[in-house]
């Protein structure tokens, strides 16, 4: 008798198509990053990854970095030098061609201009276009974090913590944390966003930053139709 492999809970299976018996080509992952704060951009990735090389990058990450990539643990509650870590060993892996990442942000002005649902809306659509690019669509599956479907005719699945369950959403979470983080710290240099500590709370609405914007108002990273509650603009 031959002996079946169990799958894991959380595995998720790969469609085929029906008509040519094939299993599908590629595998993308979305998420978000920056949904809350009062200040800063919004942030989304998409990362790609052709399903014959999922098990090839995580075991070159292990062999890079000495550990294994941790799924199953929130990329949003890794400590920051977590992030930092496994970001740096992403970009060599993406340089070895085993992984790609589309990412790109939407501005406070945006955000007050066009609304948060619909910048992020129209993030994802553009990053997962732009992931298919020379791809066939039956030869895609997105796997997007809860709320972060496309607005495409492609397979996907709406996955409840995507981030925790998910390999391919997991490291598009960290890449597009880190990125934005660093975007955060970098401004925080700047002489008139230097008060506000952008380099600690990353835009977030800690007491401190709530107190200082209440204290001498906003700059023009803050969203203003975030920060009603603590000003008069």
């Amino acid at each position: 008798m031959v002996k079946q492999r169990r799958k894991t809970k959380r595995e998720i299976e790969i469609p085929k198509h029906a008509s040519r018996g094939r299993k599908t080509a590629y595998v993308l992952g979305v998420d978000e990053v920056g949904r809350g704060p009062l200040a800063g951009p919004v942030t989304v990735c998409v990362s790609k990854i052709s399903t014959g090389t999922v098990s090839v990058l995580k075991k070159e990450l292990r062999n890079m970095a000495g550990k294994p990539y941790p799924v199953g643990k929130d990329s949003k509650k890794m400590t920051e030098k977590e992030r930092e870590f496994w970001f740096s060993y992403l970009k060599k892996a993406q340089k070895k061609k085993l992984v790609e990442f589309n990412i790109a942000s939407k501005s406070a002005k945006h955000i007050d201009t066009l609304g948060i649902s619909v910048c992020i809306r129209r993030l994802v659509n553009s990053l997962v276009s732009k992931s298919m690019n020379g791809v066939d669509s039956e030869d895609v599956i997105l796997l997007a974090d809860r709320g972060l479907k496309a607005d495409l005719s492609i397979k996907q699945q709406d996955i409840v913590k995507g981030d925790e369950k998910e390999f391919v959403i997991s490291i598009a979470s960290v890449y597009a944390k880190v990125t934005r983080d660093m975007y955060m710290k970098k401004i925080s240099k700047k002489k008139e966003y230097t008060v506000y500590g952008f380099e600690l709370h990353k835009g977030y609405g800690t007491k401190k930053h709530r107190d200082v914007i209440g204290r001498i108002g906003l700059g023009q990273e803050h969203r203003r139709s975030f920060c009603k509650r603590f000003t008069d603009v």
